[in-house]
């Protein structure tokens, strides 16, 4: 009787600590999506301004175009946002 009911405890246990597992790895996951879409936009940024200094003089194009698109050249090879 007794060996039954610590089978039952160890299948709750487990229930419940499973899910908290689950729950920390996806935690885990999600955190890790974020650093990769914080580092993408800061290089899509940087990539802007980059693009403002070194060629804004040199197109007839307004420089605003230029940092737009090298922007967007940018945050499009990366795949997350």
């Amino acid at each position: 009787m007794r060996r039954a009911k610590s089978r039952g405890q160890a299948m709750v246990e487990f229930a419940l600590l499973s899910s908290l597992l689950f729950l920390m790895v996806m935690g885990i996951f999600d955190f890790g999506r974020a650093i990769a879409v914080y580092i993408n936009i800061a290089e899509a940024a940087h990539e802007g301004a980059r693009q403002l200094v070194l060629r804004s003089n040199y197109y007839s194009a307004p420089p605003d175009s230029v940092v737009v698109n090298a922007t967007l050249a940018k945050i499009g090879g990366g795949g997350m946002v």
